[in-house]
């Protein structure tokens, strides 16, 4: 499990999006975080502590 997520990061999901990617960025940390499919673009608002045990990897910490 992650620890923590900030505004930014780009993120690697243990489940495929229906476009078959699972890489995502995160464009809001908050309590119902928010993140787009680096493939096709959908966003999605996911409850926080779910997205911290959903997530496999951080590929880039590029947040601020």
């Amino acid at each position: 499990m992650i620890d923590t997520l900030r505004a930014g990061m780009g993120i690697k999901l243990r489940k495929a999006h229906a476009c078959g990617e699972n890489r995502w960025e995160v464009l809001d940390a908050e309590q119902r975080a928010k993140i787009r499919c680096m493939h096709c673009g959908h966003i999605l608002h996911m409850d926080m502590e779910k997205l911290k045990k959903a997530c496999k990897q951080i590929l880039h910490e590029t947040g601020v």
